[in-house]
């Protein structure tokens, strides 16, 4: 049988090397010289977002290669919960990320962010709170509802719950059988204190009493507008990052949200005269039109009627109504007949009344 030998790269590289670099070679590591390093600190401040709802994110587009990564850290950690309360945060970072959405299980979850071939991954730690993505840049849209549907909407899913109590309860049990588990444990406790969070662990109990509704206690707690750092860097546009942030970031609690003033007029109430009335129906009238669809002159009678309808009905179907909810956008529906209204008020205004307008908005 005939065998083929390799042999190391290594040992030819240096069967092969010159004997004059050899002997350049120090006789000392301690005597190796290196070219200075440069560190170049940038300054902050160019990167910097001040969001909305007291959130501040750091920005650098980096177009190298079609990547995204964006990580949201909270001050919010460990150290909130009562001393009864040990494993809470424990299960809570796991079952975050594997306990799907109010939309998707578990196992849905999982499968969409293999198609997508993006991650995402949420931590509680001691002081500290974090939820990260990375995703190919034509995927972070979507990759981004699903980062804050976990945030916003966790499952918890009740099945792979008790699956993860149990793995920590027979972790719990083995936990003394190493000293490099159980040194940190006690040096921590000589330290700060027996009662002091870094070093309380959790006991049966306690972890048994988890449930869904004390994990969404501590989400919300953890995730709210106003405390929180986002980190941005890869293949993206800043602007329009950080639009879309401020998108996800308004369904965080804790958002300003500015009740109706009562008793305020309208513009049409202070007009005094005819014109003035003509000019604010005429600068208002596109309003109601909003996001129009439109069509070409001629459209047969029963082909826009079922096309109308059809819209109508959709922006009353429940499903589309609770995404629309999800996502904080208002729904205002403007009928065809009102639609058409609006479109005769503008056509119809008189062209004096047109001309005045443009002569006050400066328009030629």
């Amino acid at each position: 049988m005939n065998r083929i030998y390799y042999l190391p790269l290594t040992l030819i590289l240096a069967a092969c090397s010159p004997a004059a670099d050899q002997s350049a070679l120090p006789a000392h590591p301690g005597e190796l010289v290196f070219a200075e390093a440069v560190i170049e600190i940038p300054d902050a401040n160019q990167y910097k977002h001040d969001m909305g709802n007291g959130n501040v994110a750091y920005v650098v587009e980096d177009h190298s290669l079609p990547l995204v990564k964006i990580g949201i850290t909270s001050h919010a950690g460990r150290y909130l919960l009562p001393n009864d309360d040990s494993g809470l945060a424990g299960i809570t970072s796991s079952m975050l990320r594997d306990g799907g959405t109010t939309d998707l299980s578990p196992e849905d979850f999982d499968e969409r962010l293999d198609f997508l071939a993006s991650s995402i991954s949420a931590s509680i730690g001691m002081m500290a709170t974090s939820a990260t993505l990375n995703s190919l840049s034509d995927n972070l849209d979507e990759t981004l509802d699903l980062l804050f549907d976990m945030i916003t909407e966790p499952r918890f899913d009740a099945e792979r719950l008790s699956i993860h109590k149990s793995r920590v309860l027979e972790s719990m049990k083995r936990r003394n059988d190493d000293t490099r588990s159980i040194e940190p444990r006690y040096w921590n406790e000589l330290m700060r204190g027996e009662g002091f969070f870094t070093a309380l662990q959790a006991n049966q109990a306690q972890v048994e009493a988890i449930d869904a509704e004390r994990m969404m206690a501590l989400t919300k707690q953890a995730f709210t507008n106003g405390n929180l750092v986002i980190s941005v860097s890869g293949d993206i546009n800043a602007m329009e990052i950080v639009a879309k942030l401020n998108e996800q970031l308004s369904r965080l609690p804790g958002a300003v949200e500015l009740p109706e003033i009562p008793d305020v007029p309208l513009l049409l109430d202070l007009a005094t005269t005819d014109e003035q009335r003509g000019m604010i129906r005429f600068l208002a009238a596109g309003s109601p039109l909003g996001r129009a669809a439109q069509g070409p002159p001629g459209i047969p009678k029963a082909r826009f009627d079922a096309l109308t309808n059809a819209l109508a009905e959709t922006l009353k179907d429940p499903a589309f109504l609770a995404k629309a909810k999800k996502r904080k956008l208002v729904i205002a529906y403007t009928s065809r007949e009102d639609t058409i209204a609006a479109v005769r008020t503008i056509m119809e205004t008189p062209a004096p009344t047109v001309a005045r307008i443009k002569a006050v908005l400066g328009y030629k």
